[in-house]
């Protein structure tokens, strides 16, 4: 009962969705920045960089999604602020 009534709402949100997508005026495209800094450094710092820079590019973004990664070998710590815009 539980996996017909999960299918049942999946399939809900889903057309749910579909329909949202549908019916909106424009498509939104999803954009991102990559920010570095050499260590030591602040990955608040980095993200909170690569955040502006995205919100400087585009007026109408949406909410950011940060994501961290570090390339040990060069010693250096990425951010990528990601988002969707209309323009």
């Amino acid at each position: 009962m539980k996996t017909s009534t999960l299918i049942a709402a999946s399939i809900l949100c889903a057309s749910t969705l579909v329909a949202g997508v549908a019916t909106a005026s424009d498509w939104w495209r999803t954009v991102s920045v990559t920010a570095s800094q050499g260590v030591p450094a602040d990955h608040n710092q980095v993200c909170a960089n690569a955040s502006n820079q995205l919100r400087a590019q585009y007026s109408d973004i949406t909410a950011i999604k940060t994501r961290i990664s570090f390339d040990q070998y060069s010693g250096t710590l990425y951010c990528t602020a990601t988002g969707q815009t209309q323009q």
